[in-house]
């Protein structure tokens, strides 16, 4: 699996992704520190390098933070759900580490 540096030494990198649908690849999973309303609780940050036709040899990233809570309903829940349908049962295979899902696409 490639990091974040590997994939910058391919081509720019950049985050401002052309409007539309896209498939993407999960690259990395992190722990951030969160400093909205509720510093207490810890996020997790997922980065997607996305499959843009036609890039000329930019590549698009995209992250997204989340609450790390997997229970029916909460948000990260929701979004595994709606992104990887019944790949989701990787988590279950895995304890629930979110790192397990790196390098799944969808």
């Amino acid at each position: 699996m490639k990091t974040i540096n590997e994939i910058s030494n391919a081509g720019e990198i950049s985050y401002h992704v052309p409007e539309g649908s896209y498939r993407a690849k999960l690259v990395s999973v992190k722990c951030v520190e969160n400093k909205g309303e509720n510093p207490q609780e810890g996020k997790v940050r997922f980065h997607f390098r996305l499959e843009v036709p036609g890039s000329g040899g930019v590549v698009f990233m995209a992250g997204r933070n989340f609450v790390p809570n997997i229970v029916r309903g909460s948000n990260l829940a929701n979004f595994l759900e709606g992104w990887l349908g019944d790949k989701i049962r990787v988590l279950e295979q895995s304890d629930g580490d979110l790192r397990a899902l790196v390098g799944e696409e969808g």
